[in-house]
């Protein structure tokens, strides 16, 4: 962060984490911090430990869904479809309350929108 803090878009501390398309179905789902920034996504789950950075860049799509990875709790989800470190199409989902504001951050990335 160069000593500066980073501009914060979007904060969620009670996110729910549904997995990584690309690590399969029997990940762990976890509860963590979310955090939207002009760089792009942090997420901190907290048990097991585990942390994610999307670069902003690298956002290909965001969509609302209702299950991933076979795993649901019947309400509204947020996918992201992103590339990984080596270039491939890889997606991540996670329930958070405040969809609409996560949305909006993203969109904020440049992240498009699809319905």
């Amino acid at each position: 962060m160069d000593g500066e803090r980073e501009k914060v878009l979007f904060l969620s501390q009670k996110a729910n984490f549904f997995g990584i398309k690309s690590l399969g179905a029997r990940q762990v789902r976890g509860n963590g911090e979310l955090v939207i920034t002009p760089q792009g996504i942090r997420f901190t789950r907290w048990l097991p430990h585990k942390e994610i950075f999307i670069p902003a860049g690298r956002i290909l799509g965001v969509t609302r869904i209702r299950s991933f990875l076979k795993k649901t709790i019947f309400k509204p989800l947020i996918k992201v479809t992103f590339l990984d470190p080596e270039g491939r199409e890889d997606e991540i989902a996670w329930f958070v309350r405040d969809l609409e504001g996560l949305e909006a951050a993203l969109k904020k990335l440049g992240a498009p929108l699809e319905p």
